[in-house]
Formats: C-alpha cells, structure tokens, sequence
C-alpha cells in the first residue's frame, strides 16, 4: 500500500504519525532516564491521554477486545489491546500500532471489520459512515466560506495555509483558532491554541503550541455539548459565528503581551510534557525572572552539555538550542540572554506562512532593571 492509498483509506494516518512523532521528541527532551520499556509504556499513555481527551467515539486509543470482537476490560485474559483504532466512512477500522524501537516509527498494522467493533461508535455516528452521505472530508473550501464574514469584520483576524485563523499582531505568542477535520465526513472540531514562538521547541508550520482546548457545538433543548460540528446542520455557521465571538476572541483577544499570555498559560490545566521544567525555564528567562530560571538550572541544567551528540540527529539541534542558556544565565547576562531568544523566535518563525504577518518585539527581559 503507498502512502497516498493508506491516506484515502486511513484518514487520520499522518495526524497519527506526527503526534506520536511530537510525543516521542518531547518525551526524550522530558525524560531522557527512562528506559527502552518505560519509554514506550510513557508514549502509549500520552498519545493515549491525548486522544482520548477529544471525546470522539470514532477516534479512540487503548480499547480492548476479546476474541469474539467484543469490548473488554483492560488486562483480560485472551483480549487484544489496540494502540489507536479509527472508524472510517468505510466499513472498516484503522488500527494504529506505535512502535518504539531504534527508528521509533509509527506503524499501521490491520484493519478489522467494522461489526466487532460497532460498541465504540455512537448510534448517530454509526448510521451516519454505513448511510454514506457525504464523499469529501472537511475542505479549504469549506473553511474559507464559513470564516468569511468572520474574518471580514473582524480586522486583527487572518486565515493562514487554510486551516487555522490568527490573531494579529503576531510577535511572541501565537493566538490560533484551529479547524480540524474529523474522520467523519461532514463533521470538523474548533479549538482554540496558543504557542510561544520563541520556545526551543515551537515549529508554528506542524503545530500550534501546548496550551489548546476545544470548544463545542452548544446544542439541543437541553443545551447538551456536542464535541463536533456538523456540516449538514443549517444552525452551525450561526453555532460557529456565536462560539467564536462570544467565547474564544473575548479570551484571546486581551492576551496581547507577553505577560498576560503567560499569566494565562500558567492558570491553564497543565501536564507534564506541555508544561515541564523546560517551559518554566525558557519562560521565565523571557520575564526576565531570572532568580527563578537559575534555580531551575542549578537543579537540572547537567543535563545539557556543550558538545554532546545526540543518539537521534533530529534532536541535535533541540539539545544545542538549551545547551546556550546556561552560561548567559549564570553569568546574568540579559542582553546575551535576549539575543538568543529572539534568533530562536526568528529560526522557529522565518520561512513558513505567519512571516509575513510577524511582528517581533522586545522582551521583558530586556527592560531596564
């Protein structure tokens, strides 16, 4: 099978791949002592936690099966646990498999038919992939049609590469609204993201930041939530127009500094790779809270040595990007610490869609003291 048939068969395939890539490079970063098996036991949970918080019935990972395609508990006797398994529009299943040798790839092992495992869909999304309504997933198109009057007037908003709506100014702090397709034909999620542009890790073209959350469909006599938004349905570009102007642009719109952005990443839910104590350096070294960065060098800063290779060349430059802070840090020195952050910021931003629309600007560590 070539890579463009398992994308028409397997819709969420590269999405797939590039989570369980983004894990394992965080995972590496955050815990570089974990062993070959605790290392991937990490990678299932987190690709697993991070799946599962979508509440999508025909995306979900760790389920179990016994041998008659039943749903099981986790740890029977006889069951199979499947790593990610995803409900296409076809009469199939994707099952997704990660695997975490020396290439550390993603493979896809087997379908199954869809009767074994009819239990993971809800009776709405069940009718709909047998009924076949729709051919097409969630278009550009489709995107720029239901943005349109939003995005005219609404002046500080842009559509970039198709798919994901940005606040202006763009300096250090991407403000993003994302559409996501779903493997669902004519249904799509909303989420709203922020992403430190100057973090060692940010890479605005592939992703949008470690601070994120989806914002529901509010329908139904009841007002019940509904996790997707349905294409079909005549009350959603209202639903959408509602969604975004009365909930996500009033709490994105203020977060116009540095300061209040970060103030608001530090109240929000946070984990372990989102939010370890590499994000509490870099950002406080960009605060210009210094006194706390350094405490947290002096605990941790061994890890990173002037000089060392990496196992995998892919996190090199990572590694080379954190092994800079430190000697600027100790040292006190600002101006050193800022030139560092704002060539990390233009690396990470140069080249891809937002450039155009960047606007860098000074750090509050570069204030006067």
């Amino acid at each position: 099978m070539t890579r463009s048939e398992l994308d028409v068969a397997c819709p969420r395939a590269g999405e797939v791949s590039a989570l369980a890539d983004r894990v394992a490079a965080q995972l590496r970063q955050l815990k570089p002592q974990l062993t070959p098996q605790n290392f991937g036991n990490a990678l299932h949970f987190e690709i697993a936690k991070v799946i599962n918080s979508r509440n999508d019935p025909n995306f979900v990972a760790e389920i179990s099966f016994d041998d008659a395609g039943k749903r099981a508990e986790y740890g029977d006797r006889g069951s199979i646990r499947l790593d990610v398994l995803e409900n296409t529009k076809h009469n199939t299943v994707c099952v997704y498999d990660h695997k975490t040798g020396s290439r550390g790839a993603l493979g896809f092992t087997r379908s199954l038919d869809r009767n074994h495992c009819e239990e993971t869909l809800s009776p709405r999304s069940a009718d709909h992939h047998r009924a076949g309504e729709t051919s097409d997933m969630t278009t550009l198109k489709q995107i720029k049609c239901l943005s349109k009057d939003l995005l005219a007037q609404s002046p500080d908003l842009i559509l970039i590469r198709g798919r994901v709506i940005w606040l202006k100014p763009i300096d250090h702090v991407g403000r993003t609204i994302l559409f996501d397709r779903s493997s669902c034909a004519r249904w799509f999620y909303l989420s709203w993201e922020l992403t430190e542009l100057f973090a060692p890790e940010a890479r605005p073209a592939r992703s949008y930041g470690c601070c994120g959350q989806r914002f529901l469909r509010r329908t139904g006599p009841k007002g019940e939530d509904f996790v997707a938004w349905d294409w079909d349905d005549p009350a959603m570009p209202g639903g959408f127009r509602q969604a975004v102007e009365e909930s996500v642009l009033p709490m994105l719109r203020p977060l116009d500094s540095l300061e209040k952005a970060l103030a608001f990443v530090r109240g929000h839910q946070p984990t372990d790779l989102t939010r370890g104590w590499r994000w509490h350096l870099v950002t406080a070294v960009a605060l210009g809270e210094l006194d706390a960065a350094r405490d947290l060098w002096r605990e941790r800063g061994h890890l990173y040595c002037k000089g060392e290779v990496m196992h995998d060349p892919r996190d090199q430059v990572l590694y080379d990007r954190y092994c800079e802070i430190g000697e600027p840090l100790m040292a006190d020195d600002r101006a050193s610490l800022a030139r560092i952050l704002h060539r990390w910021e233009a690396e990470n931003v140069r080249g891809t869609a937002i450039e155009p629309y960047w606007a860098p600007t000074p750090f509050p560590l570069e204030r006067e003291v």
